[in-house]
């Protein structure tokens, strides 16, 4: 009683139905709502019920089919965590339901539940560069100030709009250890699934030796030999790929990107 459950659409309370088909009949003249008398009750409920229908048949991606149930969602077990962890619409502030689509589209999306509009959640790129010194001896390495603290990393921090990924790994070095780098062929696309992130890496020539320094997110910057390199204190898998690689392309000015895929579990592809 007070509400409809429109399939596909929730609860739609009639007293808020009925304020917004006064906003839209005011809005056309039709004296409908507060303050208006000219259609009767009667023809109020008509046209609210006309309102319920024609929502009602409103087609979206995520429509659910008529003989299912209309609220029913995926298993939590089936919800990727990337997917849980949108709670609101960006578009409205609308609170969240999980659906799956239909038989074009079977993936699992969140889908607000006052607009219908999906929220589609991309990876994330991180671009970042292998900077060697003009005499290729040494490599730019920055120990990290954030998690995990104390650790060895190249530059490198996710993409920004409005730059390509190589002024992104060129910004990378300047933010993170004041570097100056020249332009670099792309040296190695790595995938990784479970935290949603493709990264892009260069092999770049620094271009400012004398004057490289900590920033905000580094405790410390050092040119590295290649037989210095500390490899058992370096932050992530990715980044003793892309050393070991360069290693093996220094003198070759032409190559093909590697490109490796970390697998939810730990492994490489």
């Amino acid at each position: 009683r007070g509400c409809w459950r429109l399939r596909g659409v929730g609860m739609l309370c009639v007293r808020e139905a009925r304020r917004r088909l006064a906003f839209a009949a005011r809005g056309a003249g039709l004296g409908f709502g507060c303050g208006g008398g000219a259609i009767s009750n009667r023809n109020k409920t008509c046209a609210l019920r006309r309102e319920v229908r024609a929502r009602t048949r409103r087609r979206t991606l995520f429509s659910v089919d008529a003989k299912a149930a209309p609220d029913e969602s995926p298993a939590a077990a089936e919800v990727p965590w990337y997917i849980s962890a949108v709670k609101f619409c960006a578009a409205c502030g609308g609170a969240i339901d999980v659906k799956r689509g239909d038989a074009h589209d079977p993936s699992v999306r969140p889908v607000c539940s006052v607009c219908s509009k999906i929220t589609y959640v991309n990876p994330k790129v991180v671009v970042g560069s292998v900077c060697v010194t003009q005499n290729k001896e040494r490599v730019l390495l920055c120990k990290r100030a954030i998690p995990p603290v104390g650790k060895w990393t190249l530059p490198a921090g996710f993409m920004e709009m409005g730059e390509t990924s190589l002024q992104g790994a060129q910004r990378e070095g300047r933010e993170e250890a004041n570097a100056e780098v020249s332009e670099g062929p792309l040296m190695a696309v790595y995938n990784i699934v479970g935290a949603g992130q493709v990264q892009l890496l260069y092999l770049c020539t620094l271009l400012n030796e004398s004057s490289i320094a900590s920033g905000a997110e580094t405790q410390d910057v050092r040119l590295f030999a290649w037989s210095e390199i500390p490899w058992s204190e370096l932050a992530f898998p990715t980044v003793e790929h892309a050393l070991r690689f360069a290693i093996q392309h220094l003198e070759h000015p032409t190559f093909a990107p590697q490109t490796l895929t970390k697998m939810p579990d730990g492994s490489f592809m």
